[in-house]
């Protein structure tokens, strides 16, 4: 009786290890056109990839997912990629109330390969990024997300209005935004845009995929 209750009791792990995920997909499925079109409606979303401009886009790409317009949400290969990419980052902050590492890991590879990314086109992908991107927090603690708050907040700028360094000074907070803080941190934050400056020059590389601290680039 044991044996058959431990046997019965293994099927039923087995099948919600396995039905856990797909339901997740089919939940997220049926969200995502809805969601996303909502998110790119919304006042938050002000800033146009034209207004932006390639060079910017790319610089920023370059630090931040650097295999961005050909992987397909997830990448361990690109130099400097790191664990999560733009198309996973998204996933984390529109999908989940909250994430614990772990399963929820696990959900987030799958959500963001198997659906986020073939259902959202990269050029809204990152339209969303560049107006929802977590850049620390406001002096009452709430969040401060996307470039065009990021800029009013730490240089009292239109986001038009920011010089290439202090866009850079942006980017280089998107790696942790809390140890980044041109106004906490400005030393820190300065060292990092140097590195990245040496990367857009092309003088240094990333030691590997993981080295998102551009360690290659001291």
């Amino acid at each position: 009786m044991k044996n058959k209750r431990l046997k019965i009791s293994l099927v039923v792990l087995g099948l919600l290890i396995i039905g856990i995920p797909g339901i997740d997909l089919i939940i997220a499925k049926s969200k995502t056109d809805r969601l996303v079109q909502g998110l790119l409606n919304s006042k938050n979303c002000t800033l146009e990839l034209d207004s932006i401009g390639e060079q910017r886009i790319a610089d920023m790409l370059m630090v931040e997912d650097p295999g961005f317009y050909s992987h397909k949400g997830l990448d361990f290969r690109s130099p400097g990629a790191g664990w999560t990419t733009i198309s996973q980052g998204l996933v984390k902050l529109f999908y989940f109330k909250q994430f614990h590492p772990g399963l929820s890991k696990i959900r987030l590879m799958l959500i963001t390969r198997l659906v986020f990314d073939p259902s959202v086109s990269k050029a809204d992908q990152l339209k969303l990024f560049y107006s929802y991107a977590y850049l620390g927090n406001y002096n009452d603690g709430s969040e401060i997300h996307g470039f065009s708050n990021g800029a009013k907040f730490y240089f009292r700028k239109n986001f038009s209005e920011l010089t290439h360094d202090e866009y850079l000074s942006l980017t280089a907070m998107l790696l942790n935004p809390n140890r980044y803080r041109i106004d906490k941190y400005p030393e820190r934050n300065r060292e990092r845009v140097e590195r990245i400056k040496k990367l857009i020059r092309g003088e240094c590389q990333p030691i590997d995929w993981k080295d998102c601290e551009l360690e290659g680039c001291k």
